[in-house]
């Protein structure tokens, strides 16, 4: 036979809650890398603001969803351009693409005649067009 014991749920965290939870931002790209679930990481990555960890997440997280997150929070354009060209995830580079604001980046990539985010280029050359013109 099995004893029920009375619990006290309102005690319990939620995976969910973790990234809210946490303060420290190392803690929080630790989360991000290796959460199991992209949402925990996602809400890790929101509280994340030091440049470092975001590209270290961009890097080395298991999803291409939770990468490509990291990525749009990262100000270095070199690293978006390194990104953008190499990375071997349609969904992460297109991400760096459409952070990128060089029009000379925007149109190197074009060079590089990657059918596969074609579009994603000229959109953003023509969304920096819009803006700046």
């Amino acid at each position: 036979a099995y004893e029920i014991y009375q619990c006290d749920w309102s005690s319990d965290v939620c995976s969910s809650d973790l990234g809210r939870l946490i303060k420290d931002e190392s803690m929080l790209k630790d989360l991000a890398i290796n959460s199991g679930d992209y949402i925990v990481a996602e809400e890790a990555i929101e509280r994340i603001n030091n440049q470092d960890f975001l590209k270290l997440i961009a890097l080395e997280a298991g999803f291409a969803h939770t990468r490509m997150v990291a990525v749009k929070k990262v100000k270095d354009e070199n690293f978006l351009m390194e990104i953008a060209r190499s990375d071997t995830n349609l969904l992460v580079r297109g991400g760096a693409i459409h952070c990128l604001n060089s029009m000379e980046n925007l149109e190197c990539l074009l060079l590089l005649n990657d059918t596969d985010l074609k579009n994603d280029i000229e959109e953003r050359i023509t969304y920096l067009h819009e803006l700046y013109v």
